[in-house]
């Protein structure tokens, strides 16, 4: 038998070849080799899917939010409305459970509008979103609403009989009317208040054009004033047989 000399004095060790073909073998094998994909693929796949479902369920409470802000400004811009803007808002958002969302109001109103307007915002905690560090979705909801009456028409009696004469009644009379006229005809009611003032004594000056257009009894021309018989006031409508001058 032939011997074999060993260079470096240490005898072959039989294990290295093995596991050497083993890594060859791994390395060289393409079985399995789409499972890593697909794991990514369907981890990938779940992130979107809960994603959306976090957006979907934020935009549920939104859409609720913006729903009840809608009604409650409505309610609230109602020229008949008789409370107070805020306390129609709040009863609304209470009924709903969304108290806590209301975060602003305004009010606007003047002679013949009302502008009304509020703003909320609703939280929604996430259920996937949170492992990737966003535990809440934040969505606002505004509006604004407004009612508003165009030419509007106002008649302002004043009394001028002798009793005015008393103290300072006809100076404070003026000094009201004048701020009272200077208040409805401001520049952003242009066109649309007017103004008819209607002195009494007695009788009512109606004025020539109304004057002209009742059956009355013609005396003189030196005013148009109309005294109404008892009768007139039997009914709320105006009967031009029973007016005379």
């Amino acid at each position: 038998m032939r011997d074999i000399t060993h260079h470096s004095g240490q005898e072959p060790q039989t294990g290295t070849a093995r596991r050497r073909k083993l890594v060859t073998s791994f390395k060289d094998d393409e079985n399995g080799s789409l499972v890593i994909f697909a794991v990514i693929m369907i981890l990938m796949i779940l992130t979107m899917g809960g994603i959306g479902v976090d957006l979907m369920r934020s935009e549920r409470d939104r859409a609720t939010l913006q729903d009840t802000l809608d009604r409650a400004i409505l309610a609230a811009a109602d020229l008949d409305q008789d409370r107070a803007p805020e306390t129609v808002v709040n009863d609304y958002f209470e009924a709903a459970g969304l108290e806590s969302f209301l975060s602003n109001v305004s009010v606007s109103q003047g002679l013949n509008y009302k502008t009304f307007g509020a703003e909320a915002q609703s939280i929604t905690t996430t259920a996937f979103m949170n492992m990737a560090g966003v535990d809440t979705l934040n969505a606002t909801a505004r509006g604004v609403a407004e009612e508003r009456i165009a030419n509007v028409e106002i008649s302002m009696v004043l009394e001028i009989s002798g009793s005015m004469q008393d103290g300072n009644k006809m100076a404070e009379m003026r000094t009201a009317a004048t701020s009272f006229v200077n208040t409805v005809l401001s520049p952003e009611n242009e066109d649309l208040v007017s103004v008819s003032l209607v002195p009494y004594s007695q009788h009512v000056n109606a004025g020539p054009k109304i004057y002209n257009e009742l059956n009355v009894n013609h005396r003189h021309n030196y005013s148009h004033c109309i005294e109404m018989n008892d009768s007139a006031y039997d009914e709320t409508e105006l009967d031009l047989s029973v007016r005379r001058d």
